[in-house]
Formats: structure tokens, C-alpha cells, sequence
């Protein structure tokens, strides 16, 4: 049995006046917006009480969308001629009213039904769900944490993806790929929920969310996470709604989660030093020049503090990465550089974290990201394994 978790909120009159559940904040691993495409065929449209409107897109071209129910309805262009209207929606606030608790469990018969019962209101209806594929999924942990969200932004924020570009915008920070199709987003949820909630939390909870928007995409986590997905039929190897139900979402969450984890994992045995430098300098000890790369590690630190860290790498390349008479006028040498830098950056903002705080904060956030939460899945069903 499952018990609910306390609450992270001191009045919840205003929640419980709007109906909103705020249980469960970090119970599981939570489902957020999913997109779903539509075949048009599938598709019954209302004309006379269509909530459709025509638009036009930044090229010229035009197209139908509408709202309706707090879902988001788009006709795609007939380029896209199979499957033709997408469905866009929070799962968390069609279960909960607002987008806080975690317990989001993908119950494929009562999401379908109240689907169509929301978007009955703008003149449509999905005749038949059988063919509905999931076009984009963002799932979710929330981490209620003992510091201030801005402690755990920088440390994750020093953190890389693979094939990925990291910027910021606010308090946010975002890792995602050139054709945004995958991307990782940190941040504070509970102040995020201030003006719904009409306070802020007495924790912090920050989210870190991973979305991918991509049916190629989908089918290949799909094929990893839904059971018996490989032993479908060929045309039935596609992203279905119908199969999201069985999808290993917390799986799924601590494979990509432990991959952007990696640099903290690194320090796991490591005994708190007295300062940055000889800590750096133990950590480096089977490289060829350890103070060297401690003290270039430490004015990165000290060049990313004050604001200025990408004219300090252009400055300090050769200490960077040594030339040599074939890499000076190599192409990729500046990237290699780049590489390097961020590497001695991640492990210099690592250390001093280690240093000052010891090993708490980052602990928080291995155990909020890393460790195995509970199985939606057992919600719907109890004799499935948590």
C-alpha cells in the first residue's frame, strides 16, 4: 500500500476549493503534456459547431486549430495526408485539476473518454482510438528539496547531454537537440505555482523534465520500455496511445537521468577535502600535470563566477589544451578545447559544492533523480510489480 506523501503546501483551502489534487508531489514519476496524431479518418468534425478557426503560420500557409476543454486541436498540413489532426494536453491537469501531483497514471479507456468528452464541446470526436499514435510525451520528477531551487540549478547546470545545446531563460535551464525534438528542462516548480496556489511552497520543489516530440523518437523508446513491443507485428511497431499504459515510465526517466548524472557519480567514493585545490589535486592524480589542471580548473570556476568564462577559454586555449605542430591549425582543436574547459569546469563547480556544503545537496539530487519511484502502471492495475 501506497501512502500519500505530505504536503509541501501550509493552507490548502484555495486546492480544495477548486478541486485540485497536490498529493503525490514526488511520489512517482509524473506525466505532463502529451501530443497525439489523429488519422483523419478517425476524426469526426462538426462543421456547424466546430471549435476549428483557420490560421496562418510565419510562411504564409494556412492552417485549422482550436481549443476546446483544455485541449489543444490542430489540423496538420496535407503533407502530413495519414494522419491529420493532433491533440495536445496536460495528462496531470485533465487527472488533477492542476499540474503539480505526480500521480498521473495512463488509464487508456477513461483518458479516451474523457477526450471526447471535452472536444465534443468544439464539434469533434475520435471515432476509433486504435490507430492514434503519441507524437510528443513529457514526463517528469519532481524534487522536494531542503535549499534555495538556485543552489541546484548550478550544479545541474553544469551538467551536458549528448548532441545537445544547453541555454538558460529566467530561472530555467534548458538541454535540448538542434531540431528540438528532445529536451531536458530544470525548474522551480513551486514558484511556477505561486499565483495558482496563491503561495509559495515550504519546501523547494523543482522539476526536471525530458520531452521528446518525435514519432521515430517514440518508437524507439517505445521498442525499449513497452513489454513485448519487439514482438508486435511490423505494422504494429508504432507508437499507440493504446500501448502507453504499459509504458516503463520511471525506467525510462533513470536511464536518461543517470546518463546527465555521470559527473556526480564520478565523486561517489570521494572523502570530503579540506580545500578546492587539494581536492581537485587528488581527483587529477593519474593525469600527467595535476596542479596544472587543478589551477586551470579553478580559474574557470573563478572566470564562470564573475561572468566571463567564454573570453577566458578564448584566452586561455593553449593552457587549456597544450598545441602542438598538427593541432594548432586543426579544425577541431577549438572544439576539443570546448570540451575540455566544460569538463574542468563541471568538476571544478563539483569539488567546490563538495567542499563547502559536502555531499548533501547532491545526494539530494541523485536520490530525487536516480532513484526507483513506484509504478504508476500498479495504479490501474494492483497485480502489476511496482
Amino acid at each position: 500500500m501506497i501512502t500519500k506523501r505530505n504536503h509541501v503546501y501550509s493552507d490548502l483551502r484555495y486546492a480544495d476549493q477548486m478541486s485540485w489534487n497536490v498529493e503525490d508531489v514526488d511520489t512517482y514519476t509524473g506525466v505532463d503534456r502529451i501530443g497525439l496524431l489523429v488519422p483523419e479518418r478517425d476524426m469526426l468534425v462538426d462543421r456547424g459547431n466546430s471549435c476549428l478557426r483557420v490560421s496562418r503560420q510565419h510562411n504564409g500557409k494556412c492552417f485549422e486549430n482550436g481549443y476546446v476543454g483544455g485541449i489543444y486541436v490542430k489540423r496538420m498540413p496535407r503533407n502530413f495526408a495519414s494522419l491529420n489532426y493532433t491533440l495536445s494536453f496536460s495528462v496531470s491537469r485533465i487527472l488533477n485539476g492542476i499540474n503539480l501531483s505526480s500521480n498521473t497514471p495512463i488509464d487508456f479507456d477513461f483518458l479516451t473518454n474523457e477526450i471526447n468528452s471535452r472536444i465534443a464541446l468544439g464539434g469533434l470526436c475520435v471515432k476509433d482510438w486504435s490507430f492514434v499514435q503519441v507524437c510528443m510525451m513529457e514526463v517528469n520528477r519532481n524534487l522536494i528539496l531542503s535549499d534555495d531551487y538556485s543552489t541546484y540549478r548550478r550544479l545541474l547546470s553544469i551538467c551536458t547531454y549528448p548532441r545537445s545545446n544547453k541555454k538558460s531563460y529566467k530561472d530555467s535551464v534548458y538541454f535540448q537537440t538542434k531540431a528540438n525534438t528532445v529536451k531536458t528542462i530544470i525548474y522551480d516548480k513551486g514558484k511556477e505555482m505561486q499565483r495558482k496556489m496563491r503561495q509559495l511552497p515550504q519546501k523547494t520543489i523543482l522539476r526536471f523534465e525530458i520531452r521528446y516530440a518525435k514519432t521515430k523518437l517514440l518508437t524507439d523508446q517505445f521498442a525499449k520500455y513497452v513489454p513485448g513491443f519487439r514482438n508486435f507485428s511490423i505494422k504494429d511497431q508504432k507508437p499507440y496511445f493504446k500501448y502507453l499504459s504499459s509504458f516503463d515510465f520511471d525506467r525510462y526517466y533513470t536511464d536518461k537521468t543517470s546518463k546527465f548524472m555521470e559527473p556526480f557519480l564520478e565523486f561517489s567514493n570521494l572523502v570530503r577535502p579540506l580545500d578546492l585545490r587539494s581536492g581537485l589535486i587528488a581527483h587529477y592524480s593519474n593525469n600527467r600535470y595535476p596542479d596544472k589542471d587543478a589551477d586551470i580548473a579553478i580559474d574557470l570556476l573563478g572566470a564562470w563566477n564573475a561572468g566571463y568564462i567564454s573570453r577566458f577559454i578564448e584566452r586561455q586555449q593553449d593552457r587549456i589544451i597544450k598545441p602542438s605542430s598538427r593541432s594548432d591549425s586543426s579544425p577541431t582543436r577549438r572544439k576539443e578545447i570546448d570540451k575540455q574547459a566544460k569538463k574542468f569546469l563541471c568538476e571544478a563547480v563539483i569539488m567546490d559544492e563538495i567542499v563547502n556544503h559536502g555531499f548533501k545537496r547532491i545526494d539530494e539530487l541523485k536520490r530525487g533523480l536516480l532513484k526507483p519511484r513506484p509504478n504508476l502502471g500498479s495504479i490501474i492495475n494492483p497485480n502489476q510489480a511496482a
